[in-house]
């Protein structure tokens, strides 16, 4: 039974929320299980967010969600009073029940509220309650700081939640090593939890995690909101089943990686979700790593990995990595990594969002398919901007610059290193396709513009190609066919292995060879008789081939090529795809213009 002195207050508490908050309560008490197991004590009330918590019991009970033992996120189970705990040195007082203070380590035991504030030199919070329980810790100013193990731990309980009050500054650290039963491995971070973990309230957690990694569980880990600062030796943040933040302000510097989910044994977990939030994320590996699906639909991301794109990856330093799928729907990105910017396994899809990345190796890479329904993408640096089986573009403004191929399509599991230092193998062969449906595409590559290992599809967009300098690559690369009947193609570059679109086109194409190199800066412009300009365009490097194709092109009619508004060359139409006499013209391999390629890189 309770005894009267916490009815009473219990009754008070009550009194007072109805006056302070207006919600409609119910009591009902029973006899406390003497096992522990979990209360039958239920009051319930709507959610409210703390501002800011006063030491007195009632007023905090006034504003802490308090519900019974199947409780929402954010909700706990109170089966005590709100308990004060203050922290001071090398000691712990209390005032409340449901802990256990021994020196500089307090032990929670029943599901309930606690809060925290003061500073421990060198002590503990172990969270010890029953499966059932929920626990939620209400830090209001809190430094605390262990030698040997994890200073906040979490061996059981239904849900861990910790509240970050409004205005507040918590600090948490751990030592360099930890002191570990035989053939334990755990914890291993700063604030680590056998089971969920939630962190919710507007104030602020500063962590420093010299052993490992810094807040993790080995369940759920889902952030609301709240400014998290975390300085860590291996990760930052780490949820084995799953990651999901709504919001918040983040700092992470790891020496792993910024955010992880690693459940590798189970195909529905190991996810990340994340809607909100701003992030400035520094890691030696990747910036976010999801073991299974990572999808992005808002938030702000400043993302450098692996040293960044000036860097030479020897081990996975990418910046969004998931082995499933991989979308992101909204949210700004600014992503420097020494590996990929963007890596999946399986596929990638961007339906929008603003997304900036330079990369040692890859803009964009994955094994399957990688489709742009819409967005703003920027490669400003890579060796291959987007690479993946299938490379399909809908909409979207989509800017690269590449060493090698500005798109390729081609097959294979890229999971090692080639020969090339830094870059990742991808093979050729078999039916890898680019499809180009609309959008604006805008291409500077040093290797091939355009790289299928299969067919090469335009429906429509605009497509603008800066290719290579050197005679051993082409503006268009493609192992099948290059069909287009849409759209406004430009694809300029040397002219050993130049092509052009293929004669199943239902859009008219020609492949111009001019008299002399031109130099990078010249502008192209094509005009018909009547001096109506279709197509202007100014590449980036230097050109001698011209391909253009536009809906106006008309067989029998004659356009001229101006090269910074000098005639560059004249040539009639003559049939779907048209190339000028004497330039010296053929597909790779030799072929006519728009015949099939030859041998592909």
């Amino acid at each position: 039974m309770f005894k009267s002195k916490k009815l009473l207050a219990l009754v008070l508490t009550v009194i007072l929320t109805f006056a302070l908050a207006g919600c409609n309560y119910q009591e009902t008490n029973t006899e406390k299980n003497t096992s522990n197991e979990q209360t039958e004590d239920t009051v319930t009330g709507e959610t409210e967010s703390i501002d800011s918590v006063s030491t007195t019991s009632t007023t905090v009970a006034s504003v802490v969600t308090s519900v019974d033992g199947t409780v929402a996120e954010g909700e706990v189970a109170e089966g005590n009073d709100t308990t004060q705990i203050t922290l001071s040195g090398n000691s712990i007082s209390m005032d409340g029940s449901g802990a256990t203070a021994k020196g500089s380590t307090l032990t929670i035991t029943e599901a309930g509220s606690y809060i925290l504030s003061g500073k421990l030199t060198d002590g503990q919070i172990v969270i010890a309650a029953t499966k059932n329980d929920a626990v939620q810790l209400i830090l209001n100013g809190v430094d605390i700081y262990c030698s040997t193990t994890a200073p906040i731990y979490c061996s059981q309980a239904d849900k861990l939640t910790i509240t970050l009050v409004k205005g507040s500054v918590n600090k948490v650290s751990d030592g360099s090593s930890y002191v570990l039963a035989s053939g334990e491995d755990e914890p291993n971070a700063a604030i680590f939890s056998m089971d969920d973990l939630i962190i919710e309230g507007s104030g602020t957690l500063n962590l420093t995690a010299n052993y490992n990694n810094g807040i993790a569980s080995k369940d759920d880990l889902v952030i609301k909101e709240g400014t998290v600062i975390v300085n860590a030796k291996n990760d930052a943040l780490r949820g084995r089943d799953s990651v999901e933040i709504t919001g918040g302000n983040y700092t992470l510097v790891a020496g792993g990686d910024g955010i992880q989910s690693n459940n590798d044994e189970d195909a529905t977990k190991g996810f990340i979700n994340i809607s909100g939030g701003t992030f400035t994320i520094t890691s030696t590996g990747d910036g976010i790593q999801a073991e299974t699906t990572l999808a992005i639909n808002g938030g702000s991301f400043k993302i450098t990995s692996g040293g960044g794109a000036t860097k030479t990856a020897s081990d996975s330093f990418k910046g969004l990595k998931a082995t499933g799928d991989l979308t992101v729907s909204g949210g700004t990105f600014n992503i420097s990594s020494a590996d990929d910017g963007l890596h999946s396994n399986a596929n990638i899809t961007i339906e929008k969002g603003t997304i900036t990345l330079a990369s040692a190796d890859d803009g964009m890479h994955t094994d399957a398919d990688l489709t742009i329904n819409g967005g703003t993408l920027t490669i400003s640096k890579s060796y291959e901007g987007i690479e993946g089986a299938n490379v399909i573009i809908n909409a979207g403004n989509v800017s690269i610059v590449a060493s090698d191929d500005g798109i390729n399509s081609a097959g294979g599991s890229d999971t090692g290193m080639d020969t090339r230092p830094g870059r990742d193998s991808f093979v050729d062969g078999g039916s890898y396709n680019v499809t180009l449906n609309g959008g604006t595409i805008n291409i500077d590559a040093f290797g091939d513009g355009i790289d299928s290992n299969g067919n090469l599809d335009i429906t429509g967009g605009t497509i603008l190609v800066s290719g290579p300098t050197n005679d051993g690559n082409g503006a268009l690369d493609y192992q099948n066919s290059c069909s287009i009947s849409g759209g406004i193609l430009v694809a300029v570059g040397s002219t050993g292995m130049a092509e052009a679109p293929g004669s199943n086109s239902s859009q008219n194409s020609f492949i111009l060879s001019l008299a002399s190199s031109q130099a990078a800066g010249s502008t192209i412009k094509l005009c018909d008789a009547s001096g109506n300009v279709f197509v202007s365009y100014t590449p980036a490097k230097t050109y001698q081939s011209v391909v253009v194709s536009t809906p106006e092109l008309a067989i029998g009619s004659t356009y001229t090529l101006y090269v910074n508004n000098k005639v560059g060359t004249s040539i009639t139409l003559t049939s779907v795809v048209t190339g000028n006499s004497g330039g010296g013209f053929g597909g790779g391999g030799g072929m006519q213009p728009g015949g099939q390629g030859g041998q592909k890189r």
